[in-house]
């Protein structure tokens, strides 16, 4: 399952999948695409993004350990499948985030409206048998030309359970 990461309590999931005005140029665009552990490429249609400011990394990397600390001491897992928790990961993305956008059908998305500055983009990629988080530094300058960042194996922050190419 790909969508569906958005914290309940949070409320509903955005329903756009480009933001700003659809006028303005978009800043940053790209597509999600996962190689899973058997070798089938999978669109990542319908995720949640969140782009964060850069400063945001310490407090949502501070969230990840805290709660891989408290999952590991209360479960007898070996692998970090079992003890990485999204919903925390997620949950502080979206709270601190400058944005929010969703990838559309065909794992394609575009970021419009972004003050120039350091930003992070955070998704993150959920199934029965793998877990998965980026955190991709983004630098939007005023006026520049739209950056292409696409998601993927070769950028993932953390991953567990996929075919690990270039790791």
């Amino acid at each position: 399952m790909v969508s569906g990461w958005w914290p309940a309590v949070l409320g509903a999931e955005p329903s756009v999948t480009v933001s700003g005005s659809a006028a303005a140029p978009p800043q940053v665009r790209g597509v999600g695409v996962i190689e899973l552990k058997i070798g089938v490429k999978q669109y990542l249609a319908n995720m949640g993004l969140a782009v964060v400011p850069a400063a945001a990394r310490a407090e949502i990397i501070r969230v990840r350990n805290d709660q891989w600390r408290l999952r590991a001491s209360r479960a007898n897992y070996d692998d970090g499948f079992h003890h990485l928790d999204l919903d925390a990961i997620g949950g502080t993305a979206v709270r601190l985030a400058a944005l929010t956008v969703k990838t559309d059908a065909a794992g394609r998305y575009e970021i419009r409206g972004l003050a120039a500055g350091d930003y992070l983009l955070y998704a993150q990629y959920r199934s029965r048998y793998a877990v998965a988080y980026w955190l991709v530094p983004l630098t939007v300058q005023a006026g520049a030309a739209p950056l292409t960042v696409d998601l993927n194996n070769d950028n993932l922050q953390e991953v567990f359970n996929l075919k690990k190419t270039r790791w």
